[in-house]
């Protein structure tokens, strides 16, 4: 079976990640699993190192969210919630996965920019990795 991580943020946008992970494992059907994960960034507050508050809010939040858009879908999906640094984390995550889709940032028709998400991804994912844009 192939395993799909799909990574993403919670914005309508992101649909279109959800959209080519669908089309693609449609043409497999029951030979693809789908993963989708978000990774809810830690934020510090002050030179203490202390979580911020709504960090547990910010998870449930993703959860719901990842949740109620994967609903319908026309393969199995898990649903995967983390926090602390994107790149990292989705790296971590993708030990024992066969893809990873991400998304990119368009400028113009020819130039593409990564962003610092997808950037640490294609750098050191370990296993290939499909940009979407």
């Amino acid at each position: 079976m192939l395993r799909v991580l799909v990574a993403m943020n919670p914005t309508p946008e992101a649909a279109r990640l959800l959209n080519w992970a669908y089309k693609w494992a449609e043409t497999a059907k029951d030979q693809v699993r789908i993963t989708v994960i978000h990774v809810v960034p830690i934020r510090v507050m002050g030179q203490m190192g202390v979580e911020d508050a709504m960090a547990g809010r910010d998870l449930e939040a993703a959860q719901a969210y990842l949740t109620e858009v994967t609903r319908n879908a026309p393969v199995p999906i898990e649903v995967m919630v983390e926090s602390g640094d994107p790149g990292p984390v989705i790296c971590e995550a993708a030990k024992g996965y066969d893809l990873i889709v991400i998304g990119k940032h368009e400028r113009g028709i020819s130039d593409f920019l990564l962003g610092s998400t997808s950037t640490y991804v294609v750098r050191n994912a370990p296993c290939p990795v499909a940009l979407v844009g």
